[in-house]
């Protein structure tokens, strides 16, 4: 039996070819640290997205700390997130000194305009939004809030490079946005790499030298303020320069996989909507009964799934303790019905119809029991 895995992320023989090509260039070059590649890769990303300024960055994670840190996030302050995101999102608040407070969500797992309403405090000094498995939240709506509010508005736009609302793209909307280029990613790339953009040009020369030790940009033998290397690799800046020519078609393959998904799928899970319009086809959720005893039927046919993520961040115990937790019962809902299923450009149709068939069957015979 063939194993249908849930991610293969190995480029293709196309790609494989013009990457090999790329790392020679890299090599023959004798430039290694970060440079004119990583200058073209920033000034590309910043036109795609519609921000004027894009400071790389070692990962989506040190995209979100950096980003909090120019915008003078400090102990004690508060910033809004959503209580279903990886990890990465609330411990990058946390390391600033400041809190995550934990909002629910919607059933499309992004965040909820009510529940944040709820959660400002005189000491809220952002709302951080997550664009969940791709799929834009309610962006416009939180634009309108955080500037009643007088408050800095965040995108974690990690999982939505390439999701677009009326011909803007996800991280062009906010205050400041981040972006993760890891190997999961839609634009993928070949290690941890990841971005943050602003339109403030104060704000990008401060995280210019927040990535490179507090050093100045002029001289680099003077150092303005304590910080670390989060650095972005030249290397990166090569193979993600490569893999932005075939964003778009990649994208175009995880819809139409997610759209054969619905049309087989409908009536049979609990839920199995994903609004394509606004989404990049990062991840393919469904909400499903038995989510464990599923898992453990599909992957004795040999389909491997994932659950992103069977933890609330606001669950997990570094944060169980904290004061101002209460009931988020969207996101407790799906934590405990969610999976997600096989997405990637080497899935066929057959496979969509046997994984889609054997959720049929099981479902089928639970009736019988």
């Amino acid at each position: 039996m063939k194993k249908i895995f849930y991610r293969r992320l190995e480029a293709d023989n196309n790609r494989k070819k013009l990457l090999q090509d790329e790392f020679k260039k890299f090599l023959y070059s004798g430039n290694y640290l970060p440079g004119k590649m990583l200058r073209k890769f920033e000034q590309s990303i910043a036109k795609k997205v519609g921000k004027k300024y894009c400071i790389g960055v070692s990962s989506g994670t040190t995209a979100i700390y950096l980003s909090l840190i120019a915008l003078g996030i400090k102990k004690n302050d508060e910033i809004i997130c959503p209580a279903i995101s990886w990890i990465a999102t609330a411990n990058a608040i946390k390391m600033t000194g400041a809190t995550p407070i934990f909002a629910d969500v919607e059933r499309n797992r992004n965040i909820s305009i009510e529940s944040v309403k709820k959660l400002i405090t005189s000491r809220t000094k952002a709302i951080l939004t997550v664009h969940f498995t791709g799929l834009l939240s309610p962006i416009n709506e939180l634009k309108k809030l955080a500037k009643s509010k007088n408050i800095f508005l965040v995108e974690d736009t990690a999982q939505a490079f390439g999701t677009f609302q009326k011909k803007k793209m996800a991280g062009s909307f906010s205050d400041i946005s981040t972006f993760s280029f890891n190997p999961m990613k839609v634009l993928q790339g070949y290690g941890e790499a990841g971005a943050v953009l602003t339109n403030s040009k104060n704000i990008s020369t401060k995280l210019k030298k927040l990535r490179d030790l507090g050093l100045q940009t002029n001289n680099r033998e003077i150092c303005d303020f304590i910080s670390l290397n989060y650095k972005m690799d030249e290397l990166h800046a090569y193979f993600l320069l490569i893999n932005l020519k075939y964003y778009k078609d990649d994208i175009k393959k995880r819809k139409k996989l997610i759209k054969s998904y619905q049309k087989h799928l409908n009536g049979i899970v609990k839920n199995c909507e994903y609004n394509l319009k606004v989404s990049n086809g990062y991840d393919y959720q469904i909400l499903v009964n038995n989510r464990d005893k599923l898992m453990r039927y599909l992957q004795k046919k040999g389909i491997e799934t994932r659950l992103k993520h069977p933890l609330l961040m606001s669950e997990q115990p570094i944060y169980k303790k904290q004061k101002k937790l209460r009931r988020l019962p969207n996101a407790e809902y799906i934590a405990r019905h969610s999976i997600s299923l096989p997405l990637h450009n080497y899935l066929k149709d057959q496979n969509i119809s046997f994984i889609s068939k054997c959720i049929k069957n099981f479902y089928k015979h639970e009736k019988k029991r």
